[in-house]
């Protein structure tokens, strides 16, 4: 579906740049064991939905990933559904709905699926389960309050991901 290897490992080698230049702000991490095909069905078991085919297929190649941006991390087949990381997602995702519906074109609470969780910080990651599909993958939305940032997919998010990775990089190595 996408060429994980090659993003993955880009990723992985920016993260470790990153962090040796400010370990404090971005600790260096690498992703989990790619997830087995029963660790996928009880996540989605658990949370009672399909997860979205591309971010599904990334998680064979990467099963959660600590401090994937700054203080958010990726959340692994283990903790959909469950756990500190899953139950703080879902209090942000709260906040986010209870002045009622987000502004524009966005969808019910119902139709998320939380992906990545800021564990000091309240960015969050979502993936669409509804709307438009580009390139086999459903929408992702950066939210921290409001809607930061949407991408097509969540392959265009880890791009995005690896291009403030690249810009951070280059502020503190001048």
């Amino acid at each position: 579906m996408a060429d994980w290897e090659e993003l993955i490992g880009l990723s992985v080698l920016l993260r470790q740049q990153l962090g040796s230049l400010d370990p404090e702000l971005s600790p260096f991490r690498i992703p989990g064991e790619g997830a087995t095909e029963e660790q996928l069905r009880a996540a989605e078991s658990r949370i009672d939905a399909p997860l979205d085919p591309m971010y599904r297929d990334f998680a064979r190649y990467a099963n959660g990933w600590p401090y994937f941006f700054t203080y958010a991390h990726l959340l692994g087949a283990e903790q959909f559904g469950q756990g500190e990381l899953w139950q703080k997602g879902n209090e942000l995702l709260w906040l986010y709905y209870s002045e009622g519906p987000p502004r524009g074109a966005f969808p019910s609470l119902a139709e998320l699926t939380i992906i990545g969780v800021g564990a000091e910080v309240t960015d969050l990651f979502v993936i669409w389960r509804t709307g438009p599909v580009f390139d086999g993958g459903h929408q992702v939305s950066w939210l921290a309050g409001e809607e930061v940032d949407r991408y097509a997919n969540f392959r265009t998010f880890l791009l995005s991901v690896n291009q403030y990775l690249q810009s951070d990089i280059k502020k503190f190595s001048a």
